[in-house]
């Protein structure tokens, strides 16, 4: 009996320690989530800026965010983006942010928009398109043709 003590603590440190581990990992994916969820909202108002404050082009036209950022304050502007993330307008003035985001923040990302009809898009490291079907269909639509 006192040979299994030993084997019956370390079974016990293993486990706390392991245990411990999977909670500080999701912490940081929750944490990355949230990292990027607050770019994204600075890249979408950063965007808006500038589209309510530029005419429509007159043909589709790809936007990054350096000059989207023109538009935006100091401390917006001063945010750095992926490099991979671009806007689409067109000429009738309607616009998409193309976006790509982690699992976990595009999970999130819906209750940034209430009453949207959630993400529609075949994964989340696609496009992620919020709006109803014919909403999401365009900006997804928007999306491909600026994308390089």
């Amino acid at each position: 009996m006192w040979i299994l003590l030993p084997a019956i603590f370390m079974t016990c440190l293993l486990t706390a320690f392991i245990g411990a581990r999977g909670d500080a990992g999701a912490a940081e994916i929750r944490t990355r989530a949230n990292d990027e969820l607050m770019h994204y909202k600075t890249f979408i108002a950063a965007a808006d800026m500038y589209f309510r404050s530029h005419p429509a082009p007159a043909a589709s036209t790809r936007y990054t965010w350096t000059m989207l950022k023109a538009s935006a304050p100091a401390a917006m502007s001063a945010a750095t983006m992926r490099d991979d993330w671009y806007a689409v307008r067109d000429v009738d003035g309607s616009w998409a942010a193309c976006t790509q985001l982690r699992e976990e923040a595009a999970r999130k990302v819906t209750s940034l928009f209430p009453g949207t009809g959630g993400p529609r898009a075949p994964s989340p490291t696609a496009l992620l398109a919020l709006g109803d079907q014919a909403a999401a269909a365009t900006a997804t639509s928007l999306c491909e043709r600026g994308a390089p």
